[in-house]
């Protein structure tokens, strides 16, 4: 008679985040982050103009913020990914070095010890908020110089000869509103969808009669 194979006793390996039975919650999460991102460039955009894009966005509007602006969002990580594998490098020599010096019965120094996992989740939060509020001072300074798209609007029902259509810089847009800002007065004005017959897109600030 046969007798079984013996059992391995060594224990299984650990699941990881990477593993294949993880991968669909791993997809998960990793768009949640990145819809987390688009939502602060979204919001730091308009609120910089004094705009709460929250009173007139919709759930479906930040489900597709990253695809809105997949460079920014691509610009946000990048960074962190670079770093990130540097300081993968950088702890297994650590690792290495730490283990030779325990060989030799040298103490470890403080600064020679593994930083802690949280260090790095607060440092990528920190960078993520500073860069959306860098970009999107950025982006208002050149708002109010004049740059971006210009457009001009008709509303529903209007006379089309009418010499007064609404004319602005193109701010951002969400599923029910569009969302304008003139520099030469700081107007800035929320537009329903619904009520827009027609956009005309300009050709930049010389377009525009008085532009700055």
């Amino acid at each position: 008679m046969t007798e079984p194979p013996p059992r391995d006793p060594s224990p299984p390996p650990a699941s990881t985040w990477r593993s294949p039975e993880h991968l669909g919650l791993t997809l998960t999460l990793g768009y949640v982050l990145l819809t987390l991102i688009g939502m602060l460039h979204t919001w730091a955009r308009f609120a910089v103009l004094g705009i709460n894009v929250f009173h007139y966005a919709e759930v479906g509007d930040f489900v597709l913020a990253p695809l809105r602006d997949p460079l920014l969002v691509a610009v946000t990580l990048l960074p962190i990914l670079l770093i990130s594998l540097y300081m993968r490098v950088a702890e297994s020599w650590g690792d290495r070095r730490r283990a030779r010096k325990a060989e030799r019965g040298q103490p470890i120094r403080l600064w020679e010890r593994k930083s802690p996992r949280w260090l790095w989740v607060v440092l990528f939060v920190l960078w993520v908020l500073a860069f959306g509020l860098h970009y999107a001072n950025w982006t208002a300074d050149r708002l109010r110089a004049g740059h971006g798209l210009w457009v001009e609007v008709r509303l529903a029902g209007e006379d089309l000869k009418a010499p007064t259509p609404l004319t602005g810089i193109q701010i951002g847009t969400t599923q029910s509103y569009l969302f304008l800002f003139d520099p030469r007065d700081g107007r800035r004005e929320a537009i329903p969808v619904e009520n827009i017959e027609r956009i005309v897109f300009l050709k930049g600030r010389k377009a525009i009669p008085g532009a700055p």
